[in-house]
C-alpha cells in the first residue's frame, strides 16, 4: 500500500455515498438537501495545502455540491459524468499525470472502472462487494461522517513519512 501511496499527487472523490451518507432528502418544493461533514472538509483542505491536486467527479447534479466545493476552495467539480474513467483520463491529461499517480474513493458501479484503474482505490464500509473485492483500502469511517477525512490522512501520513 506505501509503494502506492507514494506516487499519487491527486485526489478525487465520489459525492453520493461518500462526503454524504448517501440519501437524498427533498424539501416540501423539491429542493434538495444534503449534509457535508466538516471533517471532510479538512481533508480536502489538507491534501490542497500539501500540494496535490482535488477533486470530484460525481454522476448526479447539484448546486448543494458546489456551493460546498466552492467554499473549501475544491476547483475540480466534475458534475452529471456518465463515464468517471474517462472524466479522469482528461483530468490526468490536464495535469500531465499517469493514472497510477491518482487516488479515487468511490461506493458503487459507477465508480468500478475508475476505482479499478486509479492508482490507489479505497471504499466505505456499506459498499457494495463488487466494489470492497477491487479496493486498495476499506474506510473504518462511514460515509458522510468522515470517511473521506480518514482516506485523505492515510495519504497525507504517508506522505509525512516518506
Amino acid at each position: 500500500m506505501k509503494i502506492k501511496l507514494n506516487k499519487i499527487k491527486c485526489v478525487l472523490s465520489d459525492v453520493d455515498g461518500i462526503l454524504t451518507d448517501g440519501r437524498l432528502f427533498y424539501g416540501a418544493s423539491g429542493e434538495e438537501i444534503k449534509t457535508f461533514h466538516a471533517l471532510d472538509g479538512i481533508g480536502f483542505k489538507s491534501l490542497k495545502q500539501s500540494g496535490l491536486i482535488v477533486g470530484i467527479i460525481t454522476a448526479r447534479n447539484s448546486a448543494i455540491t458546489q456551493t460546498r466545493m466552492q467554499e473549501l476552495g475544491v476547483e475540480l467539480v466534475y458534475q452529471g459524468v456518465k463515464d468517471k474513467l474517462k472524466q479522469c483520463h482528461e483530468v490526468a491529461k490536464e495535469y500531465n499525470l499517469n493514472l497510477d499517480e491518482i487516488a479515487y474513493i468511490g461506493d458503487d458501479i459507477p465508480d468500478f472502472t475508475l476505482l479499478k484503474a486509479a492508482g490507489f482505490s479505497a471504499t466505505v464500509p456499506h459498499a457494495i462487494d463488487e466494489i470492497k473485492q477491487i479496493c486498495d483500502y476499506c474506510t473504518r469511517t462511514v460515509a458522510g461522517m468522515g470517511a473521506f477525512r480518514e482516506f485523505a490522512d492515510l495519504i497525507l501520513r504517508n506522505r509525512i513519512n516518506e
